[in-house]
């Protein structure tokens, strides 16, 4: 009903999921303005956030169409992880990430393991009101540089060691021995959002 005055034309849908073809003017890149109304007040009656992928336009040839509802529909999974009542991702914001849950697939079990560790190390901060794991996210964000970490949390690099030392008794690991620095940084990345 709510896209209905935009002369929106819904698409067999399985689930909860619903789509719906919007004619829209050419370059636009938000929902008609009824329908963003309507559906951020019916998001709190549904009783879950509105994950919205928005697609590419489709000028009228039967592959675009296809085309269109696939990119539209992998927007749409990247708006769940969105916080908020009604999340709205364009398909071009996240084209270039087509490749990253295969990515992150792989990088799965070594990803999980270094997770393991900052957690115990966020636990640790968290219990001691210490801030060792920003020192740490910095040093792998640095790719273990001393010198530049040390800069960047404007500290001495004598205090940096010692640091990575009461790190390493924590972690059960001397932060430098990584196999792969992106995939520790990812970890501290993703411990510190879920904090």
């Amino acid at each position: 009903d709510a896209l209905e005055p935009a002369g929106a034309f819904p698409i067999p849908s399985a689930g909860t999921a619903l789509g719906f073809l919007v004619p829209a003017p050419e370059g636009a890149r938000t929902l008609p303005a009824a329908a963003d109304d309507e559906l951020r007040r019916l998001a709190p009656e549904v009783g879950s956030a509105l994950a919205i992928g928005v697609g590419p336009p489709i000028v009228g040839a039967r592959p675009e169409i296809a085309t269109a509802i696939a990119a539209a529909w992998t927007a749409s999974l990247w708006a769940e992880l969105a916080a908020g009542p009604l999340a709205v991702v364009h398909h071009d914001e996240v084209a270039h990430l087509d490749a990253l849950p295969a990515v992150a697939r792989g990088l799965g079990p070594q990803l999980a393991a270094r997770i393991a560790e900052l957690e115990r190390l966020a636990a640790h901060d968290a219990e001691h009101g210490s801030d060792l794991f920003a020192t740490l996210d910095a040093y792998l964000a640095h790719c273990g540089s001393v010198a530049t970490t040390a800069a960047t949390l404007f500290v001495h690099r004598n205090t940096l060691r010692q640091r990575l030392q009461r790190i390493e008794g924590i972690i059960g690991r001397a932060p430098e021995q990584t196999e792969d620095w992106l995939v520790a940084a990812l970890a501290a990345r993703l411990v510190r959002e879920r904090a």
